[in-house]
This record gives C-alpha cells, structure tokens and sequence, in this order.
C-alpha cells in the first residue's frame, strides 16, 4: 500500500515548533534588556538643591543583586550586593552573619533568577567587607561597577539597595558630612559618614556619585547619620584577591 503525507499532522508540529522559537526569543529579548542607572534620579551637584531620593520606584540596576542566607524555612538574613565583574560580587561582612553559623548563602539577580553555587573567596570583619565568587556554569549578563574609576566620597552622593522583602529598588540621596571612624586597633579611618537615610537590606548596596561612580559600600546607620567603606579600603581589601577581570 502506498504511503500518504500526513499534512495536518506536519502543520501541527511545525506550528509547535514556530510558537516554541518565538517564545524563546521573546524570553531572550526580556534577558538582553539592561536596566541602566539613567532610570535613576540625577544626583546633584554641590550647593544644587537634593532632589530624588527615598523611595524612587524606577528600574533597578542590573550590577544589584541580593545576598540571602537561609538558616532555616523560617529564618533568613538578606542584604544588598553589587556585581564587580562576570562572578564576583561585593558586599559586606556582617551580611554573611548567618553564614558563618551553617547557613546556606545564595544570591538573587535583578532578573528573577537565583544563584546557589556561591562561596565566599575573602572577607574582612574588622573593615566590613566580603567578596563572593558565583559558580554557576551559565551566567546570564549583568552590567558591573568599577572600582578603579570611582572619586573622592565628598559632597553629594546616592545610595542605592534592594528591599530584601519584595526587591525592589531603595535609592536615597545625601551629602557627605566629613565625619570618619574606625574600631579599636585601627591605625586610619576606614569608613565615612554621608547623610543618606540608610535602611535595612541597603547594607552592602553601593554609594555612587553624581556620574555614577562607586565611592563607597554602605554598611551601618549610626544614631545622626549612615555609614560607608571608603573606596581606597575596597581597593585594598580586592587588590589582595587579584586583578577583577570584567
């Protein structure tokens, strides 16, 4: 007997096939669309008046990221995070406090997405810092903040972080105010204050100047005013990793 094409059959699965390409390229292009940091408000410069600031709702950078460590279903810390290069990321250490007592440490992307493959290459606890290193065979692209561009962290700056409960973007805006500290055994000043309302899950977050450059990390709120690692003592704390290759 002689065989016969099966058209219906055929237009059926090349229909599939067509609807499942198109999907896969729109998922593609939602991936590809970067967030920029122009959706955030300007930040000004000295004796202009601060505009913008808590509360803005635009777009989140895609160099943001959240830095959770689970201890249990029901207790979780959670603090921000800024992508340095393709699978390092910086924050702070007290961020991994959960960490240190058996919690398992992931990382949660702008986009949605989680990484769970992440160890904690270097940290610091007396300046406050850590560096994390994702493992993750594929890493979808994300911008980075370089660290050897930033300024001098005066006059006006911008902090930005991540509501750990729902993600979405805290950008506050201040001015430095020539306060430094340190802790006891400490020879200079690691840290500087700005008057930035800093709130919780912005501990790690980046503070920016007005081009956008990184000029510190936040880390504490002290009781008239907020807190944030110096750029050169980042600088120091990464040079002992190696070159951040982008």
């Amino acid at each position: 007997m002689e065989k016969t094409l099966n058209v219906p059959k055929l237009t059926y699965v090349f229909t599939c096939f067509v609807l499942i390409l198109a999907a896969l390229v729109t998922v593609g292009a939602c991936l590809a669309q970067e967030p920029t940091v122009d959706t955030l408000p300007p930040i000004p410069v000295d004796g202009e008046p601060i505009q913008g600031g808590e509360g803005f709702s635009g777009s989140v950078p895609s160099y943001m990221v959240l830095v959770k460590v689970s201890e249990s279903p029901l207790r979780a810390s959670a603090g921000s995070g800024v992508w340095l290069s393709r699978n390092l990321i910086l924050t702070c250490a007290h961020n991994l406090r959960s960490w240190d007592r058996g919690g398992k440490l992931h990382v949660l992307r702008v986009d949605g997405s989680v990484h769970k493959d992440v160890d904690v290459v270097r940290i610091d606890r007396k300046r406050d810092l850590a560096l994390l290193r994702v493992n993750d065979a594929m890493i979808f692209w994300h911008s980075t903040l370089d660290v050897s561009l930033g300024g001098e962290h005066k006059g006006s700056v911008g902090s930005i972080g991540l509501d750990p409960s729902v993600g979405k973007l805290i950008f506050t805006t201040g001015k430095t105010n020539g306060k430094e500290f340190k802790t006891l055994g400490m020879v200079s000043n690691p840290w500087y204050g700005h008057d930035g309302k800093v709130v919780q899950g912005m501990s790690g977050g980046p503070v920016i100047n007005g081009w956008y450059e990184l000029v510190g990390i936040n880390i504490a709120i002290g009781p008239d005013t907020s807190i944030a690692v110096k750029l050169p003592v980042i600088q120091d704390f990464l040079s002992t990793y190696g070159k951040i290759v982008k």
